[in-house]
């Protein structure tokens, strides 16, 4: 390591000169001749400079701005041979060439040499008495300035002294500084806004004992693989069950993420277990940070982090902490009710204030009075004679039999509510109930991050970006650079979200660019191409597929429409064109009579079918409301048909567990092939089609088939240490890959859970998951806000 150059002692500015009458001697009120005739000389000689200068200094175009202080003058230096990118070196006022660094210096001791000729002159016309003066402080100047060059020496020989390790440590401590201040920019509230009607999120319970036992299995097999990650892969991305340790993949790259923490979390909360969720919630609110750098997957990223903080903001309560009037309070808070005072002893203009009656249950008394389940909470803001306190109250846990089990409400004008609800709001903050505040600005953060990933020509975002350079690729083994239909087409749900929840309309631009360049574009048989080249614009391979690298794409068409309330045309068009290809040049039957989703490749069909292709019997069945030519039995009855045949593809193997393709071909039908399509890792397609069959028909043989599937999945796939996907599902002796998927967390457990609940939880008027299984909620355009967002105009 070479000591770094030190800056020319003439880039010091000097303290400003008094030209006043002041400076000047005060015994004479007249200058003599020979004064006025030096006075003369030095302004002749200020002009020949200035001309001087203007023709042979160097030309101040090239240098914007010409200013001698260290945080101007450092200016990061540019190698152009290399991208443009920023390596981290310096130069003074340079753009990687020598010259104008020579001339920079040229330029300083001139202009060094003509401030020194001024000062003489100026001090020959001042007379002898402030001469010394001045000299002397011009002398304290320099020696301040070679003291300070001195302490800067000294201080780059300390460094040199010091080792590489000692070094690193200074600068990762000055790098976890700015890391800490950017955080507290990032964490910046965001605006409220009213949020949709959410219902259906406590709700479900079956009536038929046998189906609440199943339901209970479901929840049990969560809870054991919750624990297992808890005891053994806390904060990393997955977990090795059998090797009890914690697992990553590339598309999370090298950091440490919790992606199972962020995924779970919805099931956990509509399962209602909540100290899991807390959990979950304390380790994203100290742990989950985005400014490493690795390089992710953005399509994994958002349909798992954000998709998945998102769902857990709606599911665990209301904006309360930025909600500003009782009206909006009171109509949305999943805390208390508000009831105007009638009967015979009602007051004009008061209100009777409860909690909602899911803590409370309303007993047949005179007054009013609920009464608390055991071990319930409720907040208590009145004095014991039923007076209104406003200031001193706090969450209070009744106890069974505890002599306040029947509580008197407090009688409250429309000024006293106001007043009371702006303390309670604080109070709320205080106690830790505005914790799904976090889950939105952690979620705005990630996106942020993501953005740079659509700095493209053509706006297509790459598949990977790192998220603290913000640089951007695409898969090695994509065809010819491009990006992938599945991953670039599926981020519509969750950025129209972002907008919605932001107000910033940067997030709906950037999919709404992508659909519009979509629409453009010619499709060969009117299907979609996999690959798209991000730099060109055009398509890749023509490998067209319903599973793999397509699916999602037209699922978030679909999704799409109904999240907008079915106001979202332009989208229903798109799905309804694109399925009416696939149908005439993807769909087959068998000779067996299976249908079957087969890939076009370069003009013609495969006649294989992915696991991950068995989705779309659900998204059959979920767009046939709304499909054209009044064909919506038309629809349901395809999707029943994909249901049976992925069905088969389970039931013809050994362990009941579904294979990762299987084939329709020289008399093989439903059945894999290839020893490495045989496997399972816990995949959720065939369970989810199961589901929304079972939600749009109720035919029984959905629940049976999805029982059948839990219980393969608790006999073959549960470990002491959680569950792993097999390698063959043909094998009576099956090995173990050893990775709990965060998926199986996040869209396994949940369908299954949800099969076995009744149908008003979560319901699909209300709620529209994505493709990782996050329930977002429907936007009404005409019950919200929605149509004032400029995201939206």
């Amino acid at each position: 390591m070479t000591t770094p150059a030190l800056l020319p002692l003439s880039g010091r500015r000097l303290p400003p000169l008094n030209l006043g009458a002041s400076a000047f001697p005060h015994h004479r009120a007249t200058l003599r001749l020979s004064e006025k005739f030096i006075l003369l000389l030095i302004l002749s000689a200020f002009i020949t400079l200035c001309f001087g200068a203007f023709f042979f200094l160097p030309d101040s175009s090239k240098h914007k701005r010409f200013d001698l202080g260290l945080e101007d003058v450092l200016i990061p230096h540019v190698d152009t041979s290399k991208g443009g990118k920023n390596l981290g070196g310096f130069l003074i006022h340079g753009q990687g060439h020598d010259e104008h660094r020579h001339s920079l210096n040229l330029k300083t001791d001139e202009v060094g040499r003509v401030m020194e000729l001024i000062l003489w002159l100026f001090h020959a016309a001042s007379g002898t008495e402030n001469l010394e003066q001045k000299r002397e402080e011009e002398e304290r100047l320099r020696n301040k300035i070679r003291a300070d060059h001195e302490k800067a020496l000294e201080e780059a020989k300390e460094k040199l002294k010091k080792s590489r390790d000692e070094i690193q440590a200074e600068i990762q401590t000055e790098k976890n500084k700015v890391v800490q201040e950017l955080k507290k920019k990032d964490s910046k509230p965001l605006p409220p806004v009213p949020l949709p009607n959410l219902i259906g999120i406590n709700s479900g319970e079956p009536a038929d004992p046998d189906i609440r036992e199943k339901r209970n299995k479901v929840k049990e097999m969560m809870k054991h693989a919750w624990d297992n990650y808890r005891q053994y892969g806390w904060g990393h991305n997955e977990l090795k069950p059998i090797a009890r340790k914690g697992h990553s993949t590339n598309i999370f790259g090298n950091s440490q993420m919790g992606a199972t923490i962020v995924d779970a979390l919805d099931t956990l909360y509509i399962m209602g277990l909540h100290d899991e969720f807390r959990e979950g919630q304390e380790w994203i609110d100290k742990n989950l940070d985005f400014s490493v750098n690795s390089e992710v997957s953005v399509f994994e990223v958002n349909i798992r982090f954000i998709g998945g903080l998102l769902a857990a903001y709606y599911l665990s309560g209301q904006e309360i902490d930025k909600v500003q009037s009782f009206e909006q309070l009171y109509k949305n808070s999943n805390l208390f009710t508000v009831i105007p005072v009638t009967g015979m002893s009602a007051v004009s203009g008061y209100y009777d204030v409860f909690p909602k009656d899911h803590s409370y249950l309303q007993k047949g008394q005179a007054g009013g009075s609920r009464e608390l389940q055991p071990g319930q909470y409720y907040l208590y803001p009145w004095k014991d004679d039923g007076a209104t306190n406003l200031e001193n109250f706090s969450p209070v846990h009744e106890q069974q039999g505890d002599w306040r089990t029947h509580v008197q409400p407090a009688l409250m004008t429309y000024d006293e509510l106001t007043v009371f609800l702006k303390i309670l709001i604080k109070k709320l903050v205080k106690y830790g109930l505005d914790e799904q505040i976090v889950f939105k600005i952690k979620a705005v953060q990630l996106a942020g991050k993501l953005l740079p990933a659509f700095n493209t020509p053509t706006g297509i975002p790459w598949a990977m970006v790192n998220l603290k350079s913000g640089v951007g690729r695409n898969w090695g083994w994509a065809s010819a650079g491009s990006s992938i239909l599945a991953e670039f087409g599926t981020l519509h749900m969750e950025f129209v979200h972002l907008s919605y929840l932001t107000g910033d309309p940067v997030y709906y631009n950037k999919v709404m660019h992508i659909r519009k360049l979509l629409q453009k574009m010619d499709r060969p048989n009117g299907l979609y191409p996999n690959y798209l080249n991000p730099r060109t614009g055009r398509w890749g391979q023509h490998h067209t597929s319903v599973g793999g690298l397509g699916d999602s794409f037209y699922e978030y068409l679909l999704k799409a429409w109904l999240m907008s309330d079915k106001m979202d045309t332009e989208a229903r068009k798109m799905y309804d064109d694109a399925i009416e290809a696939i149908e005439k040049h993807l769909i087959r039957k068998s000779n067996g009579g299976l249908t079957f989703i087969g890939e076009w490749k370069n003009g013609h069909l495969e006649r294989k079918m992915g696991h991950l292709t068995c989705f779309a019997g659900g998204m059959f069945a979920l767009g046939a409301d709304g499909s054209r030519d009044d064909k919506a039995g038309h629809y349901l009855q395809l999707g029943a048909e994909i249901a049976h045949t992925c069905h088969e593809s389970y039931d013809r193997t050994t362990l009941k567990l579904g294979p990762e393709a299987f084939k329709f071909d020289g008399g093989v039908e439903a059945v894999a092939v290839r020893q490495n399509e045989k496997y399972y890792i816990l995949r959720p397609e065939v369970i989810e089609t199961y589901w929304y069959m079972w939600r749009f028909t109720h035919d029984p043989k959905y629940r049976q088939w999805g029982w059948e599937a839990t219980q393969a999945i608790d006999k073959y796939c549960r470990v002491s240490g959680g569950f792993s996907g097999v390698k063959d599902v043909y094998s009576s002796s099956p090995t173990y890959d050893d990775v709990q998927q965060s998926f199986f967390l996040a869209e396994t457990l949940k369908y299954l859970y949800l099969l076995f609940s009744n149908d008003d939880l979560l319901p699909l008027d209300n709620w529209v998951f994505n493709t990782e299984a996050h329930p977002l909620p429907v936007l009404h355009l005409a019950n919200t806000t929605l149509s004032g967002n400029p995201a939206y105009r």
